[in-house]
C-alpha cells in the first residue's frame, strides 16, 4: 500500500504586500478629447435606433431558410407521393352487378327476413381462395352512414362455378340499407381494444363466447350455447348436430366439450386450451389460434353478428 505524502508548509511564504489594481485596455490620452466622446455617443444612439429593424431583417432571413418545401410531402412531379384509394360504393338494386378482384361477378342481391343474399361466380382460370384475402361486405344508409360490416366466409370457389351466399344482418340494417361496399381490410388496421380483466365476452342469440387474453394475446376460449327447448323439428335436429359436434371435439387435444340436457333445453360447453389445440381441426370460425391479438378477435367476431365487450 502506498503511503500518503505529507504536505510541508515550513518553507511556505505569503506575499504580505497590499493588493494592487490591474488595468485592462487603457485608453491613450490623445483619444479622450470631446470630439471622440461625441462620435462614440452618436454610434451608440444609431445602434439603439436601428436595432429593431436589424432584428426583423434577421428573423425574416431565418424564416426563409426554415420554411422550405418538404420533399417528403410531394413526389418528383409536385403531386402527392401517395394517392388514397377511393372506396367504390354501389346503390343496392335487383339488377346490381359488381366485379370483385377482376375475376368474380356478384349479382342477384336481395335483402329479406334480416338476411342479405347474393350470388358469386368465379370467371377466373383457377380456383378462387377467399382465405387469401380479408373481404368484408359493408352496408350503408342513404346518407352514407355505415350500418353494419359483415366478414365474408373464407372458403374456395372453383373456376366457372357459381354459389349463392346468405348472411344474417340486423333488423335496422335490413330496413335502412341502401348502398353496399366490398372492401379488403388488412388486420393491421383494426382498431385497438381496451380489455377489461383481460377478457372479451361476445354474445349472439343463444351463444356466449368468452375469450381470455394475456397481454392482448389469446390463450383460452370458453364457448357456451344455451339452447331453449322447443317441440318443433329444428330443436331435435340441432340437438343431434351439437351431440355429434361434442363427440368430435372431444377427440381433439386441448378441447373439452360437454352437452347437458334438461326439460328447459340443452347446454353445450366447449373449453379450448389453445396452446395445445390444432385450430385447423375445428370448423367454428369464431375459434382463433393461440396468441391471436384481441383486436382481431373483436373486429371479426363482431362482423359475424356478435356483440362484444
Amino acid at each position: 500500500m502506498t503511503k500518503k505524502k505529507k504536505m510541508n508548509y515550513k518553507n511556505l511564504k505569503i506575499n504580505e504586500e497590499s493588493l494592487t489594481t490591474t488595468t485592462i485596455g487603457l485608453m491613450p490620452e490623445e483619444q479622450k478629447g470631446p470630439l471622440f466622446v461625441i462620435v462614440l455617443f452618436a454610434i451608440l444612439l444609431g445602434i439603439v435606433f436601428f436595432l429593431p429593424d436589424i432584428l426583423n431583417y434577421m428573423n425574416n432571413r431565418n424564416n426563409e431558410e426554415v420554411n422550405l418545401p418538404n420533399s417528403s410531402d410531394k413526389g418528383t412531379s409536385g403531386e402527392p407521393s401517395e394517392i388514397e384509394e377511393e372506396i367504390q360504393m354501389y346503390d343496392l338494386s335487383n339488377n346490381l352487378t359488381i366485379t370483385l378482384d377482376e375475376v368474380l361477378t356478384i349479382n342477384n342481391f336481395k335483402i329479406a327476413n334480416n338476411t342479405i343474399n347474393f350470388r358469386i361466380k368465379n370467371n377466373g382460370e383457377n380456383r378462387y381462395y377467399f382465405n387469401r384475402y380479408n373481404y368484408f361486405l359493408e352496408l350503408y344508409s342513404e346518407n352514407n352512414t355505415l350500418l353494419e360490416r359483415v366478414i365474408l366466409q373464407k372458403e374456395g370457389l372453383a373456376k366457372d362455378s357459381t354459389k349463392d351466399y346468405s348472411y344474417e344482418i340486423k333488423p335496422e340494417t335490413s330496413n335502412l340499407a341502401k348502398k353496399i361496399v366490398f372492401t379488403n381490410i388488412n388486420s393491421d388496421g383494426y382498431p385497438v381494444v381496451d380489455l377489461i380483466n383481460n377478457t372479451l365476452t361476445c354474445t349472439k342469440g343463444y351463444e356466449t363466447i368468452t375469450y381470455d387474453f394475456i397481454e392482448n394475446k389469446l390463450k383460452t376460449i370458453n364457448d357456451v350455447v344455451n339452447y331453449p327447448f322447443s317441440s318443433d323439428q329444428n330443436y331435435t335436429h340441432n340437438l343431434l348436430t351439437y351431440q355429434n359436434q361434442v363427440s368430435f371435439n372431444n377427440n381433439i387435444v386441448g378441447v373439452t366439450a360437454t352437452l347437458t340436457e334438461a326439460s328447459t333445453g340443452f347446454i353445450v360447453n366447449t373449453i379450448l386450451d389453445l396452446e395445445k389445440v390444432d385450430i385447423t381441426k375445428l370448423s367454428n370460425n369464431n375459434y382463433y389460434a393461440y396468441e391471436t391479438l384481441a383486436k382481431i378477435v373483436k373486429f371479426e367476431t363482431e362482423a359475424r353478428g356478435f356483440s362484444c365487450n
